[in-house]
């Protein structure tokens, strides 16, 4: 069998966003089957499992961004490649280990993190657990993921991608055609999905890197790794205090049943994303080739058309979005939702700004500079939390009070900070030194 050919620039973004709609769409439907076929709690459960579950994802040390950016460094050499992607299994099995153990812990302690129904108390448990494997296993193809991204096999990996996501849903709607539906076996086909995806990866990957991934794998590019990664996690961290603790400041100030009317316009907002998702994805892996190449004039027009264009998909769609907001509702969970409908303006300019940063993002991941963002995700997340407590404990703001600390931080993060300090890196960068410790960490 012949080696997958290269992609271009225009076929990696077509499939940059196949992947990040089919990954929507899956979520979207399997989440319309849940609600019409097992109920709204049902479906509040898994919005609430999907937006807490993620906490795993810290457990690889954000082994993606960090192989993309020690990857391009060595652009043309498949020994320094074979390497790298041999310390990221080492990383990936410890991760894996690392995170079955919080996993456990969440699982186990389900019905005292959250409110849960009698009916639902043995149930949601193994929901819970079957998510959670189905993202850990998803992790462990970050490795390969990167190799085929930097390989220029970008188009590739999005495919498959997009394979797993649209088996998951069409397996589920099988189940549902059969009278088997039931939310862990839902479940646990998301985790059948991942090992498909994981298998899929590695596979390309071997391929690509010509034979056994154990050939010059060493602890110093582990390290190496891992110094990136943790700044990248600790950013992860900070995400983590956005939607995620939103979903538990609303079960535990409003009440579970609120978490159902919150729920629909999250999902709404990551579905506005996939029209810069994808885009961002694709220019995480080429910012880091141009920016080991020195071509800082390549990285800058990368930025700044890539937010100028991520601002007007997004505006545009959030326009038709608020417009069409009841409608769309009710052909899909059969509901007006209104109280979902009062948040979904204020939502949407959350969606607008927060992912107008989506390029800027990629960009200095790409570059290697994760110290200033990581410290300004912070405190943009500390700064959700604390102002969408005040609003709805002390202010009584309700539902809208959640939404009304996210935009605040997200403005102050992503529309203030984020253009000027991108801009002021791109101007200071120059060619990387292979042998140079990774930038950010220094």
């Amino acid at each position: 069998m012949s080696e997958p050919s290269p992609s271009t620039l225009r076929r990696d973004l077509i499939s940059a966003y196949i992947a990040s709609a089919t990954r929507i769409a899956s979520w979207a439907a399997v989440s319309a089957i849940v609600f019409r076929e097992l109920g709204e709690y049902a479906f509040g459960l898994l919005a609430l499992i999907r937006g807490t579950i993620g906490l795993l994802s810290y457990t690889m040390l954000g082994l993606s961004p960090s192989m993309i950016h020690l990857l391009a460094r060595h652009e043309n050499n498949a020994l320094s490649h074979r390497a790298v992607l041999a310390s990221g299994l080492r990383l990936v099995i410890l991760g894996a280990v690392v995170g079955l153990l919080p996993l456990g812990g969440y699982v186990w302690a389900f019905d005292t993190l959250h409110k849960v129904p009698e009916y639902y108390l043995e149930i949601a448990p193994r929901t819970a657990f079957w998510m959670g494997i189905g993202i850990l296993l998803r992790l462990c193809g970050d490795p390969a993921s990167a190799v085929l991204q930097v390989r220029n096999r970008i188009a590739l990996d999005n495919l498959l991608i997009a394979l797993a996501e649209a088996a998951w849903a069409i397996a589920v709607g099988w189940m549902v055609y059969h009278r088997s539906a039931q939310i862990d076996r839902v479940a646990a086909i998301y985790a059948g999905a991942g090992l498909l995806l994981l298998t899929a990866r590695w596979f390309f990957a071997h391929r690509l890197t010509r034979h056994s991934t154990r050939v010059g794998g060493d602890w110093k590019t582990v390290r190496m790794l891992v110094a990136f990664g943790i700044m990248v996690v600790l950013a992860q961290l900070a995400d983590y205090l956005y939607a995620p603790t939103d979903y538990i400041l609303i079960n535990r100030l409003l009440g579970p049943q609120v978490v159902a009317d919150y729920a629909p316009a999250v999902q709404i907002d990551g579905g506005l994303l996939v029209l810069v998702g994808g885009l961002a994805a694709v220019l995480l892996p080429k910012a880091a080739m141009a920016h080991a190449a020195g071509d800082s004039a390549a990285v800058r027009r990368y930025y700044l058309r890539g937010t100028f264009v991520s601002i007007i998909l997004l505006l545009i769609a959030a326009i038709a979005v608020w417009l069409a907001g009841p409608q769309l509702l009710t052909r899909w969970l059969g509901n007006p939702m209104p109280q979902t409908t009062a948040i979904l303006p204020l939502v949407l300019i959350h969606t607008v700004v927060g992912g107008s940063s989506a390029v800027g993002r990629s960009i200095l991941l790409g570059m290697g500079r994760v110290k200033a963002f990581t410290a300004a995700v912070l405190i943009g997340g500390a700064a959700n939390v604390l102002m969408s407590f005040v609003f709805v404990y002390v202010l009584n703001a309700g539902l809208a009070g959640i939404v009304y600390g996210t935009v605040l931080a997200v403005v102050g993060r992503c529309a203030i900070w984020m253009p000027w300090y991108v801009l002021r890196v791109i101007g200071q960068s120059k060619r990387v030194d292979p042998a140079s410790p990774i930038e950010g960490i220094e």
